[in-house]
């Protein structure tokens, strides 16, 4: 099967060379700071339950804040804040219910305190159960090894399950969700990553190759002005935002440049305006003025998008099961196929192998010879392998400590 779609060099020679780093990946695991872990949990495990007596104290009774069903009842039944405030509630899909969803909790904030109390709440919540104890209850003799996939995403990217080290944002946490609503309640912020540290010796070095995703497009979609800010720029999304909102890039502050980044993204990947409003925390409207200004500064980004998808005929990677025929679900699946997911399978792809093909440039050998090579160095002096991080001491509080994560760092960070 893997020969009859021209898969077999990708797994014998990338996917399969993989699996040893893996297996070390997963037999090391990343130390956590256990006594930060605890006090942050306690510093946010307050908040939340000051949090929450606001909330009884709004809806002037007590109630389960995660029942979709008890809040649905206070909000629409009881104080009728929809009608109040002339909106019209999305139904839910699967129960045809009002949904209480952020956007439509959002769009209720002015009329009433308990839905933004609710929302502050729920994020008090996700942080504590997916980035506290959801971490650890992972964690043994002060060390967390998660499981790394290399099938789990179409792109080829690495995922990590149980717990996903992936999630942690780098962005310092905000324990207020509403400071202008808030004058009283503490401003501090909880950084989640810093509980990873290193082994003694050790440091944890962020690595990551430069705008990779946005040289694969531009160079695939020939985008003169996006490959020509590339060559030149030593900050893409400075330069960008620059060229977007018209000011010089000396007056570009990081907020403008963040919010530039992430429309870069959304545009490469197809995001919908909802999703926008999700990346950009905005309402729906201005998620769509943004758009259109963006796209109107970038047409190419956003219409350029589908002929990132183009590949050689036959490509397997490009096709999904059922090949032509297929049902209702697999029609709408295609449809869905992000166009642009042959650039992470190409940024995958050079994560991959790029050591292996700087090896040959050192060496001046075949990608099979530098293979080979590797192999048999490696083997015989295996402690400059596995022990090759312990080189890398460095005072303590060098920001290349921090842990890097998300989708985009997984794979490159562990090489």
């Amino acid at each position: 099967m893997l020969e009859e779609d021209s898969l077999w060099k990708v797994f014998v020679e990338i996917e399969m060379k993989l699996l040893p780093i893996i297996a070390d990946m997963e037999r090391r695991g990343v130390c956590i700071d256990l006594a930060k872990l605890n006090a942050m949990e306690e510093v946010l495990l307050t908040r939340m339950k000051l949090v929450e007596q606001q909330c009884y104290q709004a809806a002037g009774k007590t109630f389960q804040i995660n029942s979709a069903m008890q809040v649905r009842a206070i909000l629409y039944d009881e104080l009728q804040l929809d009608t109040k405030c002339n909106i019209k509630i999305r139904e839910t899909i699967c129960k045809g219910a009002k949904s209480t969803s952020e956007s439509m909790l959002r769009s209720l904030v002015s009329e009433h305190p308990l839905p933004r109390l609710i929302l502050e709440y729920r994020h008090l919540h996700k942080a504590h159960a997916t980035f506290l104890t959801g971490i650890a209850q992972h964690v043994k003799d002060g060390v967390v090894r998660p499981t790394w996939v290399q099938t789990a995403a179409a792109t080829g990217r690495i995922a990590s399950n149980n717990p996903n080290l992936q999630a942690i944002p780098k962005a310092p946490f905000s324990l207020v969700m509403f400071p202008d609503a808030a004058d009283d309640a503490d401003q501090s912020q909880l950084k989640f990553r810093s509980v990873y540290v290193a082994r003694g010796g050790c440091v944890l070095l962020a690595a990551d190759f430069q705008h990779v995703e946005c040289r694969v497009f531009a160079h695939a979609a020939q985008d003169r002005a996006l490959l020509a800010a590339l060559a030149t720029a030593d900050d893409l999304f400075q330069v960008l935002a620059a060229q977007w909102l018209k000011k010089p890039e000396a007056e570009i502050v990081s907020e403008e440049r963040e919010r530039t980044k992430r429309l870069v993204y959304a545009s490469l990947y197809g995001a919908g305006t909802r999703k926008l409003m999700e990346i950009l925390g905005v309402s729906y409207q201005e998620a769509l003025q943004v758009a259109a200004s963006f796209n109107s500064e970038f047409c190419a980004l956003h219409t350029s998008a589908d002929s990132t998808g183009a590949q050689a005929p036959g490509d397997p990677r490009r096709e999904l099961p059922g090949g032509a025929a297929g049902g209702r679900q697999l029609q709408q699946r295609r449809c869905r196929w992000p166009p642009t997911s042959t650039v992470s399978s190409v940024h995958c792809t050079l994560a991959q192998t790029a050591p292996v093909h700087k090896l040959m440039e050192i060496l001046g050998v075949s990608y099979q010879e530098a293979l080979q090579v590797a192999a048999s160095f490696n083997s015989e002096f295996c402690a400059l392998h596995t022990s090759a991080d312990s080189t890398g001491a460095q005072a303590p509080g060098d920001p290349r400590r921090e842990l890097p994560g998300g989708a985009a760092g997984g794979r490159q960070l562990q090489q």
